[in-house]
This record gives C-alpha cells, structure tokens and sequence, in this order.
C-alpha cells in the first residue's frame, strides 16, 4: 500500500512539473519558426504558417503580447496573430525576419517572457528578367561558317530568387523594320541558359546586309504559365565578302533571281568599212560586280568563231567598248561569233562571259523594189478571209507580190519583209499572195465596191528600208446574198363576180446588181382552196381574180419574189369578197382617205366625212374597227363624220392608220382605210441636256471656243429648231446655231476667276417658247511672261568618244510667279546631244568624233518662247579635244612580189602606205618599222617615213627563194596604236621554174553558225556553206553531215549555186533542245588529206516561238480537289491591300515568250474588291470587307495569265482560271489543338491539308497556325508554345461556299467519337507523332469586366491624433467664415450703389450701324430676327435679390415671353422711324402700345449697362455690324461656315419673341437680341 501511494504521489509531482505555464511555447521549442509568402504588389492580407502564435494562454483574457522594435516595423498584432503593415518584398528585404515577441500573464505578478520568433518569407515569381550591357550589337563577316558563336555578352538578371531567379535564353520571330531583316533562323542559341548566339544559317551580305535579333530572356518559375520574360534585340551588320562573280546588266536581259541569264549581245558591221566604235545592242557591254565593295572589271575577248576575229575587232579592256580595226569582206565571212569575257580585278579573279554576235552587211544603196503580177483584181463579195485575189487576163490567176533589192547578190541570204497595206480589208500571205483579210466585205450598198490601196515592203529590224509603195485596185465581184424584198399590204375587197378583175400590182426590191437583181413574181399558197382563182403576172406583178369568187369568202394569197439566184421574199394580201351588184354592202367612194390635222385641235373637232353607198339604197352604219385602239377617235354612226375623241399628242404618236367600216342592214359591209397625220404645234419648251454646264478657259485669249451647250425639243419643223442666245453686255458669245460658246475679248484671271453666264434657247415660232440654263466659265491662270535667256553664247569642251558627257547647264528665267520652262534643243544633232527639259542640262548621247566634227554649234531655247528674238534662244559652241583612237590603216594590201635573185642591195621592192585618221599631230603621224619571220629582216629594210622597202644585203647568198615580211605601221599618239600588214616575196633563182598551184575545193571557212526557228517546216535552208573552187557541175559536189545530228533533224542539199546548204528534215522544239553542234564535210570532189576547210562546224541555235500557252500551276494538295480552281480566303476585318492568294503560271517559252502578265477579268470583279498584281499574280483586297453585301459571295474572279505581252514576235497566249474567294468569319472557324511547336506544325502542313481533305471530302483552307490557346482563371486568353492551334476552314467543292461549323458533315467530324478519333489518329500520324488532340471552335477572349477598385488600406491612428485633426479643422471652418461674410457684405453695398446709379441714368445710344429690321424687299431672301422682351418690374422684391450681370446674356423666365408674328411686326412698319438714331430699336422691336412708357424710362440694357462693353466692341467690329446685338468670336465668320448671329429662315418666316400685354407699363424695359 505504501508503495502504491508512493507512486501516486511521484505521478502528481511529474504532472506539476510538466504542467505548462502561460506564456510558454506550446511546441517547448525555444524559437518561434513561422513561414509567410511575400506580397503580390501592395498586399498586406496574406497569413502565416501557421496563422497564430504558439504560446499558451488567450491574447485576449490571459495573456499580454507586443512585439520588440524590429517587429513593429513589419507586423502588427491581432490576437495572436501576426498582421503585416507594410508589403513584403524578399526581391527588397532579407528572407529571413528575425524579431521578438514578449508575453506577459494579465494575472498575478507573472513574468514577462520574451520568445525569439524567425519568420521565413517565400519568394513568388514577380518579377521578370533584366537585360544589362544593352544594346546588344555585332558586325560578322558574311563567310561565318555555320555554328561559330558571335555574340557572348547576352545577360539578364531576376531578382527573384531559386528557379525563379534562373534565366534561360532563346530567339524568337520579330517584326522587320526598316532595312533590317528578321534573324529568327538565321541565328540560334544552342545553349539556353548561356544565351551564347551562333550562325544558324549561311550569311548574305547582298541579300540582307542588317539582322534584327531579337531574344527572349525567361525565367524557369515551375508553373509554366507562370513564367515571366522580357526581350531584347540584337543588331547584327555583316560585312561584305568577295563572294559574287561579276554578271553582265542590260535592260532586256532574262534574269534568274538578281543574275542576268545568258546574256547576248550584238553588232552590225559593213563589208569593206572600218566602222570604229561598234554600236552594240541592245545596250553597251557593261558588267558590275554584284558585292558591295564593287570591284572594278575588266573586259578581255575569250574566244570566238572564226578564229581571226581578233584580226578585226579589239575590246577597250576598261569600258567594254568593242573597236572594228580592219575591214571586212562579206564574201569571206557574214558572221563573228565572239565571247566576251568580265573579269575581276582581284586575287579571286571571278568572271562572267558573254555573246556578241557581229553581223557582216552588205552595202544598202538601193532600197527594194516591190512588184505585182497584176495591179488589179478582183474577188466576190464576203469571200472567207484567206481567199486569194485574182486578174481575169488570160485565165483568174492569184496576184502575186514579190520584192527584189539591187544590192543582194545571188550568194545573199534572202532579207525577210514586212507588208503594210493602207487598208484593212486585204493582206499579203507568206506566199506574197493578195489575199482577203477581213470577214463579210459587202459590195451593195452603202458599203463600197472598190478598194483602191497602196502596199509597201520593209525590210525587218528596227531600220528597215521600205520600198516604194505600189496601188492595188480591188473590184468586188456581186454574188446574190441579199433576197428580194416585199412591203406589208392591207387588206383589199373585191366584189363577187366571175369577171377577171386586176386587184393589186405588186412590186418587190432587190439590192443586188445585174442579173440578181431581176425579179419574177409567183404565187405561193392561196388560202380556202383558192389557187385556181387567181393569177399573177412573173413580170410586171399584176395580181387578177380569174374564177368566180361569192360575198363572204375570204383569201390569203402569199406572194413570193424570186431572182435569178433562186432567193426570195414573201408577203400576204388579204382578199375579201363582198356582194355583188344586188347584194353587196355599201361601197365607200374612195379605199382609201388621208387628211393632216394639227395635235392642238379640240376634241370633238370633225377632222372628215366618210361616206359609202349601198347598191341597194341601204342607209350606211360607220364604224371604227382598226387603229383606234387608244380611242383618240370616234365616227358618226349615221352621219360617217370622222372626230376627235382625245387630246392628241404628235410627240407621242404622229400617224394613225383607221380602219372604218360601213354596214348595210343585212349585215353587208366594206372597210376604208383613213391615213390620219397630226400635224405639231408649238407646244414643248427646248431641254437643256447635260446640265449642269461647267467650263473652263485659259486666260488672255480672244474668240476661243469655251464649251458647248445643247438644248432639244421635241417639237418639229421650225417648232422644233432650237436657236441659242446670250446678254448684250456679256463677255461671251454663242452661235445660235450650233451653241458653241466663244469668249469676246480675252479674260483676266487677276480680275475675275469665275464667269455666270445666261443662256437662252429659243425654239422658231413667231411666238418662240424658250428656256434658259447658267453656265459657269471658270478662267485658268496663265504664264503671261515668256522665258529668255540672259547669257546667249555659252562655251564647253569635251574628249571625243566620251559618252554622256555632261557640257554645261544653260538657264532661263521666267518672270512668272510660277515659273514654266522646259528647254528644247532648237538647232543640232540629236543623236549627239540631248536637253534636259528641266534643269537646261546638256549631255552627249554618244561619243563625239574629232575627224568628223571638230566643233559643235547647239542653239537651245524653250517651248513657252518661239519668237524670233536673241534673248529667246542661246548658243552652246563645243569643241571636241582629239584622242588617239584611230590606228594607221594601210591603204593597198601588198601583193605577192618576185626578184630576180640577182637584185643588188638598195634595190626598191615596193613602198607601203598607211594613213591615220586622227586629226592632230602627232596622233596622225605614222612611222614603219620591219619584221618578218626567220631572215626576212636580214636580208630587207624599209623606211621609217617613206614606207619604201629595199633590198639589205646580196640575195644569191641565201638558198632559200621565199620570205614573209611583217610591215608594223606605228602612229605617234599615246597610247601609241599600230597596224600589221604581211607580204610575200619570193626569189626567181636562175634556171628554176615554179610549179603550178593546185587548188581543192574548201569552205570558205572552218566554223559557221546559223539560226533556225523551232516552227521551221521541212527543207527549210537554214545556212549555205560557202564552197570555194566549187567544181562546174552540182552533181560532183557533195556534202555530209558526220556529227552532231544524232536527232536526225537536219539534213544537207547542194544548192543551185553550188555551195553545201543545211536544211530542216525534222521537227524542232526549242523546249527539248536549243543548240546544235554539226560536223559537215565535203565528200566530192576529193582533195589531198592535208587540205584545210574541207570540214567545218556548224552551231545551228534554234529560236523560240510563241507556241505554247501559260499554265497555271496548282500547289499540292489542294490540287486534289479543287479540279482547275484557287480557292482563297479573306477575314471580315481585313484592310485594304491584305495579300489574299498569290496564283502562279509558267510558260515552256523562252523570253518575252515565256513572260506572263495576269489580269483580272473585270466581269468578273464585282464591286471592284480585288487587284492583282500584273508581274506577281498577287491577288489583294481593295476595298474593305464589313460591307460586302451577301449576294456577292462568295467571289467568283477570273484570273487570266497572259504571254508575250508587248506581243513582240507574234499574238500572246492567254489562260484564264477561276479564282473563289471566301469571306471568313467566327461561325467558319474551327481549331485543331496539337501537342506540339508551331513551328514543327508548319513543317508538315501539306500533309496536315492532305488527312483533313480526305476525311471531310471538302477543301480545307488554313487560316493560320499559332500558339495554343486557353483561357485561364480570371477568363483571359492564355497562349502555351509549346501546343499549337491550327486555325481552318471548309469549302464544299461543289457550291464554292464555307460551310458552318454547325454543318451536319462537320459537327459529325468533330463531335461523333469515332469519327474525331479516327480523324485525330490519322492527323497524329501527319505529323510525325505529335499528337493531336481536340477539335473545338476558337478561344476568342471575352467580353471586358469592369472590376471594382480595391478599397484602400488605412493605417491606425490614435486617439490623440484623431482629437488634434477636429480642433485643426474647426479653427479653419471659423476663418472662411468670417472671410465670407466680409466679402458679402462689401458685395452687398457695391451692389446697392450700382442700383442707385443705374436708376437715375438717362443714356440714348446711337450707334452708326446697319439696322437689324429694316424695311424688306419682297424678292429677297428673308432672315430670321428674334427679339426677347423681358419686364422687369422695378418694385418688385425679387429684383432686390438679382444680380445683374453686365455681361450680353442673361437667364430669363419663359413665362414672360410671348411672340410677335411676321404679320403684326409688317403692319407696324409703316409707323418706323426713318432715322437712324438710338430710336432705332424701340421702333423696330416695341409695339405701339409701349410707347405710352416716358421716355426716360425707356432704357436699352445695351446702352446703360453695355455701354463700356459696345465701345470696346465697336472698335473691333467690321463695318455695318452692330455689335450690341451681334456677337463676334477672335476669328471670322468665314471659320465658322458662313453663319453668324443672322441666320437664314428655312420657312422664311420671321418669329420675333415680344413682351406679354401688362395692366402697367415696366419701367424697366430690356431688350436682347437672340
């Protein structure tokens, strides 16, 4: 027992020690640790973690806490809760809080318990990365090999803290601004948390010379949404490398990209002519380097065919410019084909080559001539086009034209010609034959029958000579393509009877000539079985009734008109049988009445009296029963008076055909027929057509014509002649015929700028009805001052051969404020100088030659003077220096010579001579210097002046007999320029004869080139080799082709001259093949193997034609199942030049063949929306899209691409392809989500079309392809790079038309499971894995939401505070009051004596002004017055309280304000004073009742209260404006439109607003104008 109390007693005093006391730390730790995030912005409401305090006891009955000095700065105490006070930023502050808490018991002498308390902030991600160092730029080499790093200095810094605080780096798209180009691609960062920036891609300084870079620091928080970046840019300049060959420039050249593709040039020397400087086409040789640093180029010849081509022609190494050094003869060679070589003048030594091609010409000193086998023809009318005209002597033979030209000679490739007729209708075949060029040449008229014409033939090229033209005459022959022709006849009636009876003649007209032309007449068909019953003469068309006919019946007889041809024409007559003598109606006196009445007759004016017999007696009945269908007409039953029923109207119907029948009582009855014509009377007014009339006119000139007016009226006769007139007094005058309107004297713009003049038209009556119309002549100001030059000789110099040489700028001065000069050359070749109309400035066109011309003499002057006097023209002398560019030419070659070997030394051979053309010494002087090969030059001299040749030494000496001397003729020019010349001589040894030489037959030459056209037909010639020595007889020479003609395409012939010529055997496509390469040998007659010539090489280049059509070029794979079609898009909100759709199309020609244009059919441009870009087929939006109206859509354009088109070298090929736009909009739209860059996507897009094609069976259009959208907590659209959304459209195939994403079809593809599953696997497998995953309308961001402002925060404040802020406050509100009543009361006494004052004025004021209501002309334009009364009671309390304002307005109660109308303010007119004094506005706006007021208390508030204010007024105020009732701004009326304090009535009713009637007059009357 003992021992169990032992334990109890031992268990109470271990549960008193561990009891907890107040105060102590609940965890018995020693140290507070709390956790607390820092503050997003200014937030102070987040907790800690734990949220309180772990000590015992209850802040609020228990114990007592506070916090120590460092606590209070950041938190304060809630309980036991720790409040901060301020926002936490751990970027700013330590992350470590460190302060004290003291706790102390409320009972008892408890002890105050201090715990250390550490509170840890967590750092959130809030702030983004920082760039340092910036900007970031770097120049690299444009040969940076890939991979090499550029830049190393990319560095950001983030205050935050952990992955928060870790910045990795990328490049990403920007925008190109300026010159810079985008660097996304073309740079990388490999390394992303380095930000190291490397070459991506090759460098092109060319292509782009400045990148923009631009890099995205961001930081590595773990919640990827939550990851904040910022960018930066870096500028990268490359620097140019020689890395470009040099590329030859002209114009015309085809290019591929930037390079000028094959270039080709060419040049036209004359046989036995030196022409110097060639001209080239079709420009100058030039060539550039394409680097940046321009490298000069050389020129150089490469090669070329033949080989002695350098013998003749020479190339400035520095400008290009080709020099012929000898001359030519055509019969050795026509054609040079030499390689021009551009190099550069560097190590590297790039170049580029090119062709020019020299044509050898004969001498044109005749032009040709063209004859005819006939000069006149003929063919038949509306002959095809094609058909040949003919002669008619011997035999019809075709007339043939063919052209011969004097300077060819047999050996001459024949020139191609060009016809030009003077007429349309006829052109001239390749054959040369006349043939017809236009359908459907009528000879009958109007059209002619003849054609008389004149042709002419030109040779082709752009200087081709024409000969002298020739006339055709052409008959057309008739053929019988026009049938006779019959009129409509009336009705006609007979009487029965069997007697033979003529009952019409009839008479048909054929325009035809001759025989076809001649007409017989025939019966056709007669209705009712009638044939036998009548006749018809073929001849002269007498139509007879020859068997009986009965009363009642009734024929159609068709007529018919036939000529010689066998055409014809038909009409039906009518025939009527009536009774007979005893049993007929009655019978009218005439068939036919006419009569002309006036259409301003009354209705029922008698206009005829009618009247028909009856056999029988019968009283007549008359009726209408034709041509009165409108009832402008009626008869007299009994009487047969013809009136008039209506009024008549000429303009509307001027001839009436009536049909009046008249009826016995039986029923019997005949018709008349009553012709009626109105005659017109004067009853329209001449119409001025295309009103309004504006005109323009040039000042300064006299009778010149200003425009034309033109009235109509649709009167007749002299009713309707229109005359036209104008006012005496006007500047103008008109032809009253014609309304051509003329000035009378000349017009100054200075004086007036605008002319209204009346016209007045006038019809011809006695009593002319007229009308008038304004015309507004608007003068145009003219240059009334000539320019003149001030200096009239000016001097200038230039080197010959300089080409565009500027020589001076001569200036002209025109007095005009508005200068107009424009310089023209007046006087001097304009293939050798040009003006420039502008600035005066005066160039060469070409090089100008020292030999030719020594001096120049140009006389420029100006369009605007061309009158004889010295100041209108000036005189430029221009002296040409001299350059040493000719060489010495010799003039005689030497001949082969023969010695006698006994020749002593000093023996003459022969003298040489050569001359230079240069014009001054020492360029001109020539001097000769021997050398030869082997010993010529040891055994021959010759003389430096005189070029005499001599023997050296002894000849028999030396055993051999032949020797080549080389003769150099030199001139003294720098650079100094020589000239070669060889000759032969050989040495008679004694006892020696020589041989005779054997000659072989050869080519003239070893290389020969030729051009053929790809639609060249078979045997066509395409070059003659020319044969030397050729044998007597064609049938022992013969040529073979080798090489070279594996196609088998030419063949070789033996011409009837007997030379080699290539032919065409086969077809040729330029597309397949351009260059051939033929081996040719001459078989026959044979010659020794060593014999030269005897086989040469032929370059046939065939030449392309026009044959093929552009073809549209369809991008796969929307070429599945668009079937021939673009199909396009555009947005809604697209602006104006949104690039919509580019169509591309190529052409297999070459050249301007193969260039396309394309066009936009305009049929099919509705509304003018789309433009197309003529060269890049780029389609764009023209208009903007939020207007379209729906039946627009969608667009069906037309698309046409057009070749060849300046048409050069034959007609152009057109495609056309039909263009659908659509206009897209949210209902369309639907997104594709996939796991995966955007940039992977865009890999794979045709494959993406393609899987989204062939599951919805429709046309799918890819709007664009982004970033994954997604909308995030607080609903705003979020993006995540690393999905994607694949924006698109259907198009159903058939209609054209976007379908909805509510179509049946597509809310099946995207919301039927197995169909999306199936879609979005096979889309997986499109994109190589990517996983697509959803297909969803887009994510559009919502609508904005206005969120409340936060409230703000207040800090505590104490008790003492809060009392010393009210005494503060009170001790203000007791100033300001004081203050106010101070200010009242001064207020209040100012206010009493202003009173005072005003009531004991008596001020009348009269101001000098127009008067506001004077008295009103009727004719003009009224304007609106209104005028407020007010009454003012001066006994009245309430005035006590007002405070007037000496301002024009004043606030007023409506319930004082009555109207006084237009009427009364004009009865009370006649009662207003005349004067203009200060009465004036009592007398205009007071009625008579108010005058019984004493004067004296009739005031103006404008003259006793504003009078300071109208003074000051009045000296600002325009004249004639009164300004105490008008109210002017700083600016004038005109800023504000015209309107000021008048304004125009658009009732033109005046509304004056007036005083209510009183019992007692006011004292006080204010008036103010509104």
């Amino acid at each position: 027992m003992e021992a169990m109390w032992r334990v109890v007693g031992l268990c109470v005093l271990v549960a008193a020690c561990c009891r907890a006391e107040l105060c102590d730390v609940t965890s018995r730790q020693a140290i507070i640790i709390l956790d607390i995030t820092e503050s997003l912005g200014n937030q102070v409401d987040q907790l800690t973690t734990p949220p309180d305090l772990p000590l015992e006891g209850d802040p609020q009955t228990e114990v007592e806490l506070s916090l120590d000095e460092e606590g209070s700065k950041h938190f304060a105490l809630n309980g036991s809760r720790l409040q901060l006070v301020e926002p936490l930023d751990s970027d700013l502050n330590p992350s470590t809080l460190r302060f004290q808490v003291s706790c102390k018991p409320r009972s008892g002498p408890g002890q105050v318990n201090s715990v250390p308390v550490i509170v840890r902030v967590t750092d959130i991600n809030d702030n983004p990365p920082v760039f340092s160092g910036l900007p970031y730029s770097v120049t690299v080499p444009e040969l940076t090999p890939v991979g090499t790093t550029i830049f190393k200095d990319v560095h950001a810094d983030d205050l935050d803290s952990g992955v928060n605080g870790q910045v990795y780096y990328s490049i990403i798209p920007g925008d190109e601004r300026g010159d810079a180009t985008d660097g996304y691609g073309i740079f990388s960062i490999t390394l992303p948390h380095q930000g190291l920036v490397t070459v991506n891609r090759s460098l092109d300084f060319e292509r782009s010379p400045v990148y923009r870079v631009t890099i995205l620091a961001t930081d590595r928080a773990q919640k990827v949404s939550g990851r904040l970046s910022t960018t930066t840019t870096l500028t990268v300049m490359v620097e140019d490398s020689d890395d470009q060959d040099p590329v030859f420039e002209y114009a015309s050249c085809p290019r591929v990209g930037r390079i000028c593709a094959n270039p080709e040039y060419s040049a036209t020397v004359t046989s036995m002519e030196v022409s110097g400087v060639l001209s080239v086409k079709p420009e100058r040789i030039f060539a550039k380097d394409l680097d940046a640093i321009g490298t000069p180029v050389r020129y150089s010849f490469l090669s070329g065919r033949p080989g002695t081509y350098d013998r003749y022609f020479a190339i400035n190494p520095e400008s290009g410019s080709v020099t012929q050094t000898h001359a030519i003869d055509r019969a050795v060679t026509r054609q040079f084909e030499i390689v021009v070589k551009a190099e550069e003048n560097s190590e590297a030594r790039r170049f580029a080559t090119a062709k020019l091609l020299i044509k050898v010409a004969g001498v044109d000193a005749s032009p040709p001539v063209v004859t005819a086998s006939s000069y006149t023809g003929s063919v038949d009318e509306n002959a095809a086009p094609g058909t040949p005209v003919t002669d008619d002597y011997p035999k019809p033979r075709p007339i043939t034209l063919s052209v011969t030209d004097p300077d060819l000679t047999p050996e001459d490739d024949p020139p191609t010609y060009t016809w030009e007729l003077t007429t349309t209708a006829f052109r001239v075949d390749p054959e040369g034959v006349l043939v017809v060029a236009e359908e459907n040449l009528d000879r009958d008229p109007p059209n002619p029958g003849v054609y008389t014409f004149q042709v002419v033939a030109r040779e082709a090229g752009e200087d081709g000579v024409a000969a002298a033209p020739i006339t055709i005459t052409v008959v057309l022959n008739d053929v019988n393509d026009n049938p006779p022709r019959l009129p409509v006849y009336p009705p006609v009636s007979i009487q029965a009877g069997a007697a033979r009876r003529v009952v019409a003649t009839i008479t048909a007209k054929d325009i035809d000539a001759g025989a076809y032309a001649e007409v017989e007449y025939s019966i056709y068909h007669v209705s009712n079985n009638g044939r036998d019953k009548f006749s018809l003469n073929a001849t002269t068309g007498e139509l007879a009734v020859v068997g009986p006919v009965e009363s009642g019946e009734q024929y159609s007889v068709t007529l018919r008109a036939t000529d010689r041809g066998g055409l014809y024409g038909q009409s039906i007559l009518d025939i009527i049988v009536n009774r007979g003598p005893n049993t007929g109606g009655p019978v009218f006196t005439q068939p036919r009445y006419s009569v002309t009445i006036t259409e301003g007759a009354e209705p029922t004016s008698a206009i005829l009296t009618l009247s028909a017999l009856d056999p029988e007696g019968d009283l007549a009945i008359y009726s209408l029963v034709g041509g009165n269908d409108l009832n402008h007409f009626e008869i007299g039953e009994s009487s047969g008076t013809l009136r008039i029923a209506d009024h008549l109207d000429r303009e509307s119907l001027d001839l009436y055909t009536l049909i009046v029948k008249a009826e016995d009582p039986d029923g019997l009855s005949n018709t008349a027929t009553v012709t009626v014509t109105i005659a017109d009377i004067n009853d329209k007014n001449p119409e001025f057509v295309e009103l309004p009339y504006s005109f323009r006119v040039n000042e300064g000139l006299k009778d010149v014509v200003v425009g034309t007016v033109k009235a109509m009226d649709e009167d007749t006769g002299i009713y309707g002649e229109v005359s036209y007139s104008v006012p005496e007094e006007a500047l103008f005058s008109i032809d009253t015929t014609t309304g051509e309107i003329k000035t009378k004297q000349a017009l100054d713009y200075e004086k007036q700028q605008v002319h209204l003049l009346v016209v007045t038209a006038q019809d011809g009556a006695a009593d002319p009805r007229l009308s008038t119309a304004t015309v507004t002549v608007l003068v145009s100001d003219m240059g009334d001052e000539l320019p003149v030059f001030s200096q009239q000789v000016y001097e200038a110099s230039v080197p010959e051969n300089q080409a565009d040489a500027v020589l001076t700028t001569v200036n002209a001065t025109d007095p005009d404020s508005v200068p107009a000069i424009t310089y023209v050359m007046v006087n001097g070749d304009p293939k050798l100088f040009s003006v420039e109309p502008k600035s005066g400035r005066i160039t060469t066109v070409r090089g100008l030659d020292y030999e030719a011309a020594p001096r120049h003499t140009i006389v420029v002057g100006t369009l605007e003077n061309t009158l004889d006097n010295p100041q209108a023209t000036c005189s430029v002398l221009v002296t040409v220096l001299d350059d040493n560019d000719n060489p010495p030419v010799f003039s005689v070659p030497l001949p082969p010579l023969t010695l006698p070997e006994d020749s002593p030394p000093g023996t003459l051979v022969a003298t040489v001579l050569a001359t230079d053309a240069d014009g001054t010494r020492p360029n001109s002087e020539v001097t000769y210097e021997l050398v030869g090969y082997g010993k010529a030059p040891d055994y021959f001299a010759i003389d430096g002046e005189s070029g005499a040749i001599t023997v050296k030494v002894d000849l028999q000496a030396e055993q051999e007999s032949d020797f080549e001397l080389q003769v150099v003729a030199s001139d003294g020019g720098t650079p100094q320029l020589t000239t070669t010349s060889t000759a032969s001589i050989s040495v008679a040894r004694m006892g020696e004869e020589p041989p005779p030489p054997e000659v072989w037959a050869t080519f003239t030459d070893a290389h020969f080139s030729a051009e053929v056209p790809e639609d060249a037909t078979a045997n066509t010639l395409v070059k003659k080799l020319t044969v030397l020595h050729r044998p007597d007889s064609p049938k022992k020479l013969r040529c073979a082709i080798t090489g070279g003609n594996e196609e088998g395409v030419f063949g070789m012939e033996v011409t009837a001259e007997r030379h080699c010529g290539v032919v065409v055997v086969g077809p040729l496509d330029y597309e397949v093949q351009q260059d051939y390469s033929l081996t040719v040998v001459l078989e026959a007659p044979e010659a020794p193997p060593s014999t030269e010539n005897r086989q040469a090489q032929v370059n046939v280049s065939v030449t392309d034609t026009n044959d093929n059509k552009p073809e549209f070029i369809f991008p796969s794979p929307y070429n599945d199942r668009t079937h021939g079609k673009f199909f396009a898009y555009v947005a809604e909100d697209s602006r104006i030049s949104t690039p919509v759709l580019q169509v591309v199309a190529k052409d297999k020609d070459s050249g301007e063949f193969g260039t396309v244009e394309y066009h936009l059919v305009p049929e099919s441009n509705r509304g003018g929306y789309f433009s197309v870009g003529r060269d890049t087929g780029l389609l764009k939006t023209e208009r903007e899209m939020s207007s379209v109206p729906r039946e627009l859509l969608p667009f069906n354009l037309s698309v046409k691409a057009v070749d060849n088109p300046g048409q050069r070298g034959g007609p152009s090929h057109f495609t056309s392809v039909p263009v659908i736009v659509n206009l897209v909009e949210d209902i369309h739209r639907m997104v594709l989500v996939v796991d995966g860059s955007p940039e992977l996507v865009k890999d794979n897009r045709d494959d993406l079309v393609a899987v989204l094609q062939e599951h919805s069976k429709h046309i799918i259009g890819i709007e664009k392809i982004e970033s994954r959208r997604f909308m995030g907590n607080s609903s705003i659209v979020l993006s995540d790079a690393t999905g994607t959304d694949v924006w698109f459209h259907v198009v159903d195939e058939a209609s054209g038309r976007l379908l909805p994403r509510q179509h049946p079809q597509l809310e099946k593809l995207a919301e039927e499971k197995a169909e999306r599953q199936k879609l979005l696997f096979h889309v997986t497998a499109a994109l190589d894995g990517m996983n697509a995953k959803d297909i969803r309308p887009p994510v559009l961001p919502p609508a904005p939401v206005t969120e409340p402002p936060p409230l703000p925060v207040r800090e505590a404040t104490t008790l003492e505070a809060y009392y010393v802020v009210l005494l503060v406050l009170a001790v203000i509100i007791v100033v300001m009051g004081m203050v106010g009543i101070c200010y009242i009361c001064v207020q209040w006494k100012r206010y009493m004596k202003h009173r005072d004052e005003t009531n004991k004025a008596m001020v009348v004021v009269a101001p000098p002004y127009e008067r506001v209501a004077g008295s009103v002309i009727e004719s003009t334009k009224e304007y609106e017055v209104q005028v407020l009364h007010m009454s003012v009671p001066m006994d009245d309390d309430s005035v006590q309280d007002l405070t007037l304002d000496s301002r024009p307005s004043h606030h007023f109660s409506m319930d004082n304000v009555s109207y006084i109308t237009k009427q009364q303010l004009s009865d009370e007119s006649s009662n207003r004073s005349s004067d203009g004094g200060g009465h004036m506005l009592e007398d205009h706006h007071l009625p008579h009742e108010d005058w019984n007021t004493p004067p004296g208390q009739r005031h103006h508030l404008g003259t006793h209260q504003h009078l300071p204010h109208i003074s000051a007024m009045a000296a600002s105020t325009p004249s004639g404006r009164n300004p105490a009732y008008e109210h002017f701004d700083d600016h004038d009326d005109e800023d504000e439109g015209g309107e000021g304090p008048l304004s125009v009535s658009a009732t033109n009713e005046n509304v004056m607003f007036g005083r209510r009637g009183l019992t007692e007059p006011s004292p006080v009357q204010t008036t103010t104008e509104l």
